[in-house]
């Protein structure tokens, strides 16, 4: 996880850096809203061994400080359905599982149509009426694909929540529509 950041990081600066001695005019500060439906499976074997896909939705509103780097707050929901086991001759199943989550962002755009960014923040785990919070983080990329007045964003995203004892994490593909 610590060479992911690191990689980030480096990323960042060979990608931008010379937007950070350009001037750049008004048009390129603005915000911008993105959302759309989510899809996730769960990676990390304790999680996959008690969950399937996880469907959900995301929503992102950023500030654009160049044509290059933005920050913002991300809103992801995910609801995973539990699997069923038999454990010494009883059936039963495990119960869905939401997880809802907020974090900072910070996103770059690298070339023409592509982006990576992070996520770090809390989230809430929810089963069965049993809620816990957990450190959040979120590493993506993607690829905006132009349509008439906006942009559509296809992206492959790794996320995982932290509790003391047990982490959650899963790989979800999601398509987001930049609504400005």
């Amino acid at each position: 996880m610590l060479r992911c950041r690191v990689l980030l990081v480096i990323t960042f600066l060979v990608a931008n850096s010379t937007c950070f001695s350009q001037k750049n005019d008004s048009s390129s500060f603005k915000i911008r809203i993105e959302a759309g439906p989510q899809f996730s499976i769960p990676v990390n074997p304790a999680f996959n061994n008690t969950h399937f896909l996880g469907m959900g939705a995301t929503a992102r509103a950023a500030y654009y400080f160049s044509h290059k780097i933005s920050s913002g707050i991300r809103v992801n929901y995910d609801y995973f359905i539990g699997k069923k086991y038999e454990l010494n001759g009883v059936k039963d199943n495990y119960y869905n599982l939401t997880w809802t989550s907020v974090m900072g962002n910070l996103q770059l755009e690298m070339g023409e149509r592509f982006f990576a960014g992070g996520d770090i923040g809390f989230g809430l785990l929810s089963a069965r009426g049993d809620v816990n919070a957990a450190f959040n983080t979120s590493l993506y990329c993607g690829y905006a694909i132009p349509t008439k007045k906006n942009d559509f964003g296809i992206v492959v995203c790794w996320s995982q929540a932290k509790k003391p004892t047990s982490y959650f994490s899963s790989l979800g593909l999601r398509v987001q529509y930049n609504f400005n």
